[in-house]
């Protein structure tokens, strides 16, 4: 009888598929750069054809080291060394934003401005826009609390609370992701790579800046990952799990494809033990009274909004899921925003017709391309999806002023954050080749952990991530949200179990 580690598993199966969908992510953004790079460009000063081998020295060195060191691992900094160095970093954090912070446009401008007219008791100056995209509803809720308390207080620019609550929020997720690297791993090399990653790439991202959907929701995945990884009463377990996920949904839909992963892996997981007596089924009820119970309070709240904003739970006016789907088919933008299409949904009056009509149209786009066209355009939307290891942070926001403080500090700040500042360029190029690297770590987790749990729920969710954006609109910045999935997945990779021959060789020396 094969040994169970040996034993076919699904999940196991999965996460080695992932593995291959990373290996081709990482050669069609290095060999493909030069034919892909008209679709999406980024600000990186160096090609990733002379990036990826950097990364890959940098890799190797990183593996070494930790071959080097295995023996020498501790106990680490205590944890409340390591709440007092976020402290710290808290306060670099809300320096910078003072420094740096203006106001942006497009849909975040749509967002912050009616959450100031809740806050101030006026006349929403743009109210059929939550009609058009009422998934922003619920930020624009969120966000009135915290204006209003500034416009209690007489702040000149209420506005500028909502980046100081983006510095605390990217904290908070860079801490989290770091308590769950401590969770998954006794690796110091390990730890000590995902804390300083998560301050460098996460918590002093410029997104500091940018209070939309991707700052006020990313901190919701790593906190159910926390509650997976850490509670260990199953229904208390999976009540937190649905509260942060559908908190975070609530806010931006695609974190559900993180609850999904987890859920999937137990149902996997329960089936597979292949226990059905009276107690599993009672604990399984537990559970699943736990998923529904915590899903509650994120889906009410989500309803509240829109409805309090346009008068409806289920605007009919809305551009819902599939008109994003149909733009996601589009061969003319690949996946982009289309005035056009936006255009011809909004030519339905009702919702249902809205939803058949844009269902025909992307099966018609579809049918189109034809099988080779199809491989092309879906292999030029991952490109797009992939290719910023800043998650366009410098490109998807429109500019309606520029940061204002002229002090040495703020001066070079600014040139290190805003796209026109003249460091800008080489932090994306930074950005890129760790982006690189972290993906790479990525697929080495993805064949050498493949049985270890918490590998197959970053598998299943970051291929149900690559598969969203490969459905529906597409940007690099909707990968944002799984930025501290990516980096433990990496982590994982660095605390790979050592080869045998390895640990003798440590002894012998």
């Amino acid at each position: 009888m094969q040994a169970r580690s040996k034993r076919f598993s699904l999940p196991a199966a999965l996460s080695v598929l992932a593995g291959v969908m990373f290996v081709f992510l990482v050669a069609v953004l290095v060999v493909g750069q030069p034919a892909f790079s008209q679709y999406y460009e980024n600000r990186s000063l160096l090609k990733n054809l002379t990036l990826w081998p950097a990364s890959l020295v940098g890799m190797a060195l990183l593996m070494w080291g930790r071959a080097r060191r295995e023996g020498l691992q501790g106990s680490g900094r205590s944890l409340w060394r390591m709440r007092a160095l976020f402290v710290a970093l808290l306060a670099v954090q809300l320096v910078t934003v003072r420094s740096i912070w203006y106001k942006m446009g497009w849909d975040v401008f749509d967002v912050y401005t009616t959450a100031e007219e809740l806050a101030r008791g006026q006349a929403l100056s743009n109210a059929e826009y939550f009609s058009l995209c009422p998934n922003n509803a619920p930020l624009t809720i969120l966000q009135t609390l915290p204006l209003w308390v500034a416009v209690q207080l007489g702040m000149a620019v209420p506005f500028v609370v909502l980046p100081y609550l983006d510095a605390v929020l990217l904290n908070l997720t860079a801490y989290f992701t770091v308590r769950c690297a401590q969770r998954l791993t006794q690796s110091r090399r390990a730890r000590g790579f995902v804390l300083v990653v998560s301050i460098l790439w996460i918590a002093m991202s410029p997104y500091l800046i940018y209070p939309y959907t991707d700052t006020w929701s990313v901190l919701f995945p790593v906190l159910a990952l926390y509650a997976w990884l850490s509670v260990r009463r199953p229904a208390l377990k999976w009540l937190l799990v649905s509260l942060a996920s559908f908190a975070g949904a609530a806010i931006k839909p695609t974190v559900l494809i993180v609850w999904i992963a987890l859920v999937a892996l137990a149902l996997w997981r329960f089936l597979a033990r292949k226990d059905f007596s009276a107690a599993a089924w009672k604990r399984a009820l537990a559970v699943l009274a736990a998923l529904v119970l915590g899903a509650v309070p994120g889906q009410v709240f989500q309803r509240a909004s829109t409805a309090y904003l346009t008068g409806s739970a289920v605007p009919e006016g809305q551009l819902s899921e599939t008109h994003y789907l149909m733009m996601g088919m589009n061969d003319e933008t690949y996946g982009g925003h289309s005035p056009d299409d936006v255009a011809f949904s909004q030519s339905f009056e009702t919702l249902a017709q809205r939803k058949q009509a844009n269902l025909r149209v992307a099966w018609e786009r579809i049918e189109e391309k034809g099988l080779m066209g199809n491989l092309r355009f879906f292999v030029i939307k991952a490109y797009k999806a992939y290719a910023d290891g800043s998650f366009a942070v410098n490109s998807s926001f429109l500019d309606l002023e520029i940061p204002k403080r002229t002090d040495a500090l703020s001066t070079f700040l600014r040139s290190l954050y805003h796209k026109k500042g003249s460091l800008n360029p080489l932090c994306h190029t930074v950005a890129q080749g760790l982006w690189l690297a972290m993906l790479m770590l990525c697929a080495v987790a993805y064949f050498t952990r493949r049985r270890h749990p918490a590998v197959q729920v970053f598998s299943l969710a970051l291929m149900g991530a690559t598969a969203y954006l490969l459905l529906f609109e597409v940007w690099p910045r909707y990968l944002f949200v799984f930025a501290p999935l990516y980096l433990l997945l990496a982590a994982m990779a660095v605390d790979v179990p050592l080869p045998a021959r390895w640990n003798k060789r440590r002894a012998k020396a």
